[in-house]
């Protein structure tokens, strides 16, 4: 499964057209700071999307989408704090038995995988559109 991963749009809708357009995936999620508005065409392209700390609340703060993998948490960050860490962010995972996070707010493209979890299968936090880290990731561990 290819995902798209698209975080901190800030209304640039021209550029994530193209994108939307020239991508080919079999699952779009913007992970906050869109700048959509309830009407926006954009809306229906996605699986999931969440607020940002630059948008109107017309989305949750997170949402938790299940898969093979382990659920996967969907959040754009500010709510956090990622800019101090992770630990408030591996705590809350830990507790909503959730094994990924995509996550955008800082702007800097970085992954973290936290193997002091509860469970077994490593925690994978992931951010700013680093797609091709996580497929690297999902073939190094033949995860499939």
């Amino acid at each position: 499964m290819k995902i798209l991963l698209v975080s901190d749009s800030h209304g640039y809708d021209d550029e994530l057209k193209k994108v939307l357009e020239n991508v080919k995936c079999d699952l779009k999620i913007h992970c906050g700071d869109s700048c959509f508005d309830e009407n926006s065409p954009f809306i229906k392209e996605f699986a999931a999307i969440v607020d940002g700390n630059h948008d109107q609340g017309f989305f949750p703060l997170t949402t938790t989408l299940p898969t093979a993998l382990g659920n996967i948490l969907i959040t754009h960050g500010h709510k956090f704090n990622v800019y101090a860490g992770y630990d408030y962010l591996v705590d809350y995972m830990n507790k909503a038995d959730i094994h990924i996070c995509f996550h955008g707010h800082t702007h800097v493209p970085h992954y973290e995988i936290y193997k002091n979890m509860k469970k077994r299968i490593d925690k994978l936090c992931l951010h700013d559109n680093n797609i091709i880290t996580l497929i690297k990731y999902f073939i190094k561990h033949k995860i499939k």
